[in-house]
């Protein structure tokens, strides 16, 4: 039996990222390409069978990107791509559609900054800048390790900037019997230094284990806009979440679709070991949460931060507990949507939160605060609500611990 506290993950990096990343690269005999020279208009060509592509260079994903001089474009014609990919330095890959990555046999090529242990991504951007990839499947089927370690991921930009758009990210999983491993993020953004940026929009990520979207650490920073996150739905195996914002990262997230995140073993207010976000944040830097749709989970939008700013988004379905937590200070919850929750529509904890013009339909509190200073709520609409407005004497605890691999989130009841 694996544990299967509710979590955050806390992932990782890459000090160790020029000895483990590059291993297979060196022993095949090749490395990577750089180049000083603007070669911006270079386009290298790759196709699986030379059927589409004739006149392709190459027939791996891989092969091109060694080859190509930095600021070069990579085009990709359709087919089905079995070598890992790893980035080290400015690229564009372009892909036509119906373009899979779907490695065989993946390896370790990444290492936790945190306590140096392994990842495996298929897709992996690291130590460079500037690198944009569109219209590429990743997709995990083949390439599933059989055991909780290493890590697996999708696709990962750590110490790198650069954009993902019209991705599909799926079956970031482990096997029949490892599910309840604290493994598989469908795209997992971390740095270990500097600031850098990440813009992930109008992809789908799905079929993953533990996490859709995963941005940690102090200096990731990411634009995640228009993508379609889903969870494996109802599951006794590992509490999943959908898009984490974590440890010190900064993020701006709006208009993504977030839903069916719920860990069925927690059915009740007094569950304490484990429970499912759509869209978690903790401890992190600065945080904008605005007009996206979740649905299904124990909580719609979980923030225990401070100076969050959750507006227009619409949360619905929320079993256990509630659509909206503010957990902290100076955090701002206004014109939400929030339908049927257990618990409470919004619930505050901390000081000098505000809860403005939100709808609230349907739930047993519509706003629920515990002890603190200086929270205002005002303006808000009730319909279908037991208790408008509601005051629990507390305490409340919400209990982040860190333990080797992950953080776990206890539930606050």
């Amino acid at each position: 039996m694996f544990t299967n506290l509710f979590e955050g993950r806390s992932k990782c990096g890459l000090e160790k990222m020029m000895v483990l990343g590059t291993l297979a690269w060196v022993l095949s005999g090749a490395l990577p390409a750089f180049a000083d020279d603007d070669n911006s208009s270079k386009t290298l060509f790759v196709d699986d069978d030379k059927v589409q592509c004739p006149n392709a260079q190459y027939t791996e994903i891989q092969d091109a990107v060694l080859a190509a001089p930095s600021g070069a474009t990579i085009h990709v014609c359709p087919g089905t791509y079995k070598k890992q990919v790893m980035i080290m330095k400015p690229l564009k890959i372009v892909a036509d559609t119906g373009s899979i990555l779907q490695p065989t046999g993946a390896i370790p090529n990444a290492t936790n900054v945190n306590d140096s242990s392994p990842i495996t991504a298929l897709l992996l951007v690291s130590h460079t800048q500037g690198v944009s990839i569109d219209d590429l499947t990743v997709d995990g089927a083949n390439s599933s390790p059989n055991a909780c370690a290493p890590d697996y991921v999708g696709v990962m930009f750590q110490n790198a900037s650069g954009e993902l758009t019209h991705m599909a990210v799926r079956n970031i999983k482990l096997g029949t019997g490892l599910l309840g491993c604290q493994s598989g993020e469908g795209i997992f953004v971390q740095n270990s230094s500097q600031s850098l940026e990440v813009d992930i929009s109008d992809s789908s990520v799905h079929d993953y284990q533990k996490t859709g979207i995963l941005i940690d650490q102090k200096g990731s920073n990411a634009t995640i806009t228009h993508n379609y996150v889903t969870g494996l739905g109802s599951t006794p195996d590992i509490a999943q979440n959908g898009i984490q914002i974590s440890r010190g990262a900064s993020a701006s997230v709006a208009n993504n679709f977030v839903n069916n995140h719920l860990y069925s073993l927690c059915t009740s207010a007094s569950c304490m070991a484990a429970f499912s976000a759509n869209i978690l944040v903790f401890h992190a830097a600065s945080v904008s949460l605005r007009n996206n749709t979740t649905g299904t989970a124990q909580v719609g939008i979980y923030v225990q931060a401070n100076n969050a700013q959750v507006q227009n988004n619409d949360v619905y379905d929320n079993k256990v507990f509630d659509g909206i937590d503010l957990i902290g200070n100076n955090n701002h919850a206004a014109s939400n949507n929030v339908f049927h929750s257990d618990t409470a529509g919004i619930l505050v904890a901390g000081n000098n939160n505000h809860v403005d013009g939100n709808t609230i339909n349907e739930a047993t509190n519509g706003v629920l605060l515990f002890p603190g200073s200086g929270n205002q709520v005002n303006g808000n609409k009730y319909f279908n609500v037991l208790v408008p407005t509601s005051n629990d004497p507390g305490p409340f605890t919400a209990v982040v611990r860190v333990s080797a691999d992950r953080t776990a989130l206890i539930s606050p009841r």
